[in-house]
């Protein structure tokens, strides 16, 4: 229960306490599960002079106060002339003022008809700031249709908020903040901000190894205070997904990544991945977020680890594993191997093998698999980096379309005009398939030259392009052509004229 200060406890006392009539300022909160019922039940004294201009007063402060929350309380906020101060007594220094004004004021007002001289919603009044409705007398003027329904849609979603937030509306501390390529994301510490972020790092899990997940560092950032430019943003990826109805987490949504400067001098650095594709970077995300590994992603990290360092006999034993059969029969040579001095002594293994190439084999037949039956970030083969319709790899300074990736893996030379700014004489581009690359020259690669003309793929034939070292080639052949001429003219004009 929320205590008065002396000094509001004893200005209740004084005012109730007068001769004749009075203005009390009176707020109270509709939601009958609020948890922080000091924030939106209040009693203020109002002079005589002015009672209206102090109700706008109070009613602009407790505006100010509700937008730093996350959720719009459901507060009504009314102004009471009271005729007779002395017939209501004080609320007792042990009396919340809840319980004082549903128990003792409100009856009061009830039975003698006292109707209040200004009443306003605060929802309403901060939807109609949002929405920039002017309001009449201060109130919400008579709403079209869709406006209305803008309003409804607002006290639900807000309503929602509340259950979500344990109709608690103040941020709980320390907030999280996720720094990544996309921008940063703040949770607070309340029950769906903890939720918020364990879903994150769950989604980020999930698609650790995915081609399109993050590439960048990602870091969790500890801050103690709330900053108005963060504000905002608290919790902010939590929306409501139209095509359900449901409210949920949006982390594919570019849009709830802010890109804004944040000033970061007083955050402290909890957490850090480097977001590597490898099985060490990966463990390090699921300890410290004690996110659950998919069967997907239990295989992928046991292959990696086995690929970086040749042998793990946990790894090769553990049941989960897909692959522990394929991998069963190198281990027992192994351990045959370590146990008999560094070469292997069974004869039906066939010829002896000392403990590096076993191990070789291991980091060979997981990176085989790697590279053959998945498709992850970082050890993508080179045929399937060609075909993906939604990549577009950077060569140079351009991004390569699907049609020219498409027709440099059929073995097309591609002509681009300009790949990097850098030097710009690099004009042609075709996919060397034996050596898993693109492969980029000044000069073609074949007579038959294509480039891109609105998404399609056309013959070309380059215009007076000739490279530094053929323009070269033509200057000297020019100069020697040109001197094997005059020679021939000089011998032709002594023949027409013999010496005498």
């Amino acid at each position: 229960m929320e205590q008065r200060t002396p000094e509001q406890q004893k200005e209740l006392e004084d005012f109730f306490s007068r001769e004749g009539s009075g203005n009390l300022i009176v707020g109270q909160n509709l939601d009958e599960k609020d948890k922080r019922p000091e924030l939106s039940f209040f009693l203020y004294p109002a002079g005589t002079q002015d009672p209206a201009g102090e109700f706008r007063t109070v009613v602009r402060e407790q505006m100010k106060k509700a937008k730093t929350y996350a959720f719009i309380p459901d507060c009504g906020i009314e102004l009471y002339s009271l005729p007779i101060l002395s017939e209501l007594l004080p609320p007792a220094p042990d009396m919340s003022t809840k319980d004082y004004i549903r128990s003792v004021l409100l009856p009061y007002t009830d039975e003698i008809g006292l109707m209040p001289e200004a009443s306003v919603c605060l929802r309403n009044l901060i939807f109609a700031q949002e929405h920039g409705i002017p309001l009449e007398g201060g109130n919400l003027p008579r709403l079209s249709d869709k406006q209305l329904n803008q309003l409804v849609h607002y006290h639900t979603e807000q309503d929602e908020l509340a259950d979500k937030y344990g109709h608690n509306p103040v941020y709980e501390l320390p907030v999280r903040a996720i720094e990544t390529s996309k921008g940063m994301l703040f949770f607070s510490n309340n029950e769906l901000g903890q939720a918020g972020l364990k879903n994150y790092y769950q989604t980020l899990t999930d698609n650790y190894f995915s081609v399109h997940s993050e590439t960048g560092p990602v870091r969790q950032y500890y801050i103690d205070r709330i900053f108005p430019d963060m504000r905002p943003y608290i919790d902010a990826g939590y929306r409501k997904d139209e095509s359900t109805g449901k409210y949920e987490f949006a982390f594919f949504d570019q849009t709830v990544y802010q890109r804004k400067d944040f000033d970061m001098r007083y955050w402290a650095l909890e957490f850090e991945t480097s977001m590597q594709p490898c099985s060490s970077e990966f463990l390090l995300l699921v300890e410290h977020s004690g996110s659950r590994i998919s069967a997907h992603n239990q295989d992928v990290w046991r292959l990696l680890d086995l690929k970086e360092h040749g042998y793990d006999k946990k790894a090769i034993q553990q049941l989960s594993f897909s692959y522990r059969y394929t991998f069963l029969e190198l281990g027992r040579q192994i351990d045959n191997c370590i146990n008999s001095g560094g070469m292997t002594d069974d004869k039906n293994a066939g010829p002896s093998r000392n403990l590096f190439d076993l191990i070789e084999e291991v980091q060979d037949k997981a990176a085989g698999i790697i590279k053959n039956e998945y498709d992850i970030r970082g050890h993508r083969s080179f045929e399937r980096t060609m075909k993906d319709l939604s990549y577009d790899p950077l060569v140079g300074d351009i991004r390569l379309s699907y049609p020219i990736r498409q027709a440099a893996w059929e073995g097309k030379c591609i002509y681009l005009p300009e790949i990097s700014a850098s030097n710009p004489g690099l004009h042609y581009i075709c996919a060397d398939k034996v050596h898993e690359k693109l492969r980029i020259s000044a000069t073609p690669f074949s007579r038959q030259i294509y480039r891109e003309e609105n998404g399609k793929i056309v013959s070309f034939q380059p215009k007076n392009e000739i490279s530094p070292k053929k323009e070269k080639v033509s200057n000297v052949k020019t100069v020697i052509e040109n001197d094997l001429n005059k020679k021939r003219n000089m011998k032709k004009k002594n023949r027409n004229h013999p010496k005498l």
